[in-house]
């Protein structure tokens, strides 16, 4: 699956000309990243297409083996438990762990609990030993196992790289040809938000860019961190109510003139709404508590 976050060089404008289309000219769904441009006001409706496929029609089984370690669940505002310390856990290990938090997070059935428990690691799914491809057993597990229509699916069809496929090309839409970027790897990042007080789940993806035209060994002249809030509500989570794509941070170097910095903030604060997800929402628990 090729990577959205690496930009290419080329002619940028050319490219704008392209339609883009979440489909092939076949009806089929396009499984890596088209660096064509699309109508960027609808990138909300795009990326709600997408969770809205079907479980096996989505890259969640070769996402979390890999990403799994960089996912964390957090209940009520505390997290359950912080993956990225779990160092000395496998992949199959790390999706066990989430697999199995989520269902009884979200509240699942017993049978459900058990289900996903008892048959994670099995000789038709994922085996235990390591051995086989954990992304094709994996995905047999999730395909027979999660149930359609439940909290869990709906959670995990949040939880790949495909989601994030239309923030990303607006993100560029807007600021690419005067800020050009490119991926920061090794920087993507899932939250997930479980919320009792109102039935709710958050899911925010993370992802950090840096100025495409930096020359090796020199720091790059500005980065930032972007992310793509995804709010599930409703008694099964039926309901993809909004999504959100923030700058929650911008870094630029320091020997940078006083009128760039300026120029590059404002480009940012003139497109985007600021503040990380988990920032905005500290303030306004603040307030809501200052209120009373």
């Amino acid at each position: 699956m090729g990577c959205i976050f690496s930009s290419s060089g080329g002619d940028s404008s050319n490219k704008s000309k392209k339609e883009f289309s979440l489909t092939t000219s076949d009806g089929k769904h396009k499984t890596s990243a088209w660096s064509t441009e699309f109508d960027e006001q609808n990138w909300k409706q795009d990326t709600e297409k997408i969770w809205q496929r079907k479980i096996e029609d989505l890259s969640i089984h070769m996402d979390l083996p890999r990403l799994g370690h960089k996912i964390s669940i957090y209940k009520n505002g505390s997290i359950i438990e912080e993956n990225n310390n779990n160092n000395n856990s496998t992949k199959s290990e790390v999706v066990f762990f989430l697999c199995t938090t989520l269902v009884e997070q979200l509240g699942e059935s017993e049978e459900f609990i058990s289900e996903i428990t008892d048959n994670f690691y099995h000789d038709d799914y994922v085996h235990k030993d390591g051995s086989g491809d954990v992304s094709q057993q994996l995905l047999r597990f999730l395909v027979a196992m999660i149930h359609p229509e439940s909290k869990t699916e709906r959670v995990l069809k949040l939880c790949h790289q495909k989601m994030v496929f239309p923030a990303f090309y607006s993100i560029k839409n807007k600021i690419f040809d005067e800020l050009p970027f490119k991926d920061q790897r090794g920087t993507w990042f899932i939250n997930i938000y479980i919320n009792d007080d109102d039935d709710t789940v958050t899911v925010v993806h993370s992802k950090r860019q840096i100025a495409k035209n930096t020359e090796y060994g020199q720091e790059e002249e500005f980065s930032f961190r972007w992310e793509l809030i995804c709010h599930l509500v409703g008694d099964t989570l039926e309901e993809l109510e909004d999504q959100e794509i923030r700058i929650a941070e911008v870094k630029i170097r320091e020997d940078v003139s006083k009128s760039r910095k300026k120029e590059i903030n404002q480009l940012f604060e003139k497109n985007f709404n600021m503040g990380s997800y988990q920032d905005v929402n500290e303030d306004e628990s603040e307030n809501e508590t200052e209120d009373e």
